[in-house]
C-alpha cells in the first residue's frame, strides 16, 4: 500500500532550525495541499514556522512556490 500525502516543515524557533515531518498524513494531494496553505497562510500562524516540502506517495513533491500557486488558482486571486 503506498503511502500518503506528508508535510515537511522546518522550525526557526530553535537553534539551530530543525526539519520535522508534520504528525498528520493525508490521504488527498488536495488536503495536504490544504494543510500546507494553512500552515503558512492562517491567521494563527507561527511565522518560524515554515513550510519546505510535501511529499507524496510516488516522490512526487510540491514545493512552497506551487502550494502558494495552487491557492491563488483556486480562490481567484491575481
Amino acid at each position: 500500500m503506498a503511502r500518503g500525502w506528508k508535510i515537511w516543515t522546518r522550525d526557526e524557533n530553535v537553534s539551530p532550525p530543525t526539519e520535522a515531518l508534520e504528525n498528520t498524513e493525508y490521504d488527498l494531494k488536495e488536503d495536504a495541499l490544504k494543510a500546507a496553505w494553512q500552515l503558512t497562510y492562517s491567521p494563527t500562524v507561527d511565522l518560524l514556522i515554515k513550510v519546505l516540502r510535501i511529499e507524496g506517495p510516488d516522490g512526487e513533491r510540491i514545493e512552497p512556490e506551487e502550494i502558494a500557486a495552487w491557492f491563488k488558482a483556486r480562490s481567484g486571486l491575481e
